[in-house]
């Protein structure tokens, strides 16, 4: 391999790297959103748990200060089956975005992991190429010593050439 494609590998992994991160601070601003969802929800819900007793008391008192007849009963009975569907309805949507934000937090374990295996293998990319590097200096210094050894040589024979 040589220092181009070394260099080229490790730049590839760098890519990689910083695509990781940023699926990972991607992952981390939709799981912040989901976060930021489910506690408006839970709001609304707590909301919806504080105005249902507003609602009883506005019935009791639009029934113009005579007693609560049964048809009476029957319109605050539907008006609370309402509310609880309503309930129900933000409670579901809680739970969607508790799940959400579960799977998000799954996704940024798994970016986290890519991003320490890319770490990893760059790591491992960076020892091959100074083991290439080293190689390469190596095979540079054994052929100046083959030239310096080759240029000994013909001295030494010119030398004798020329004592005889």
């Amino acid at each position: 391999m040589s220092p181009k494609d070394v260099a080229r590998l490790v730049q590839i992994r760098r890519e990689r790297a910083e695509a990781a991160r940023d699926a990972l601070a991607r992952v981390r601003k939709a799981r912040e959103g989901a976060q930021a969802a489910m506690a408006a929800a839970r709001r609304a819900l707590a909301a919806h748990e504080q105005r249902k007793p507003e609602i009883l008391n506005a019935l009791y008192t639009a029934m113009v200060g005579r007693p609560v007849t049964p048809a009476d009963w029957t319109a605050i009975e539907v008006k609370s089956a309402a509310l609880e569907a309503e309930g129900t309805r933000l409670a579901g949507m809680i739970k969607r975005q508790e799940e959400e934000v579960h799977r998000l937090m799954g996704e940024e374990q798994e970016a986290k992991a890519a991003e320490a295996a890319v770490r990893k293998a760059l790591s491992a990319v960076e020892e091959v190429a100074g083991k290439v590097r080293n190689e390469h200096a190596r095979a540079a210094l054994q052929r100046e010593e083959q030239e310096i050894e080759e240029i000994a040589q013909d001295r030494f024979a010119v030398a004798r050439l020329a004592q005889k």
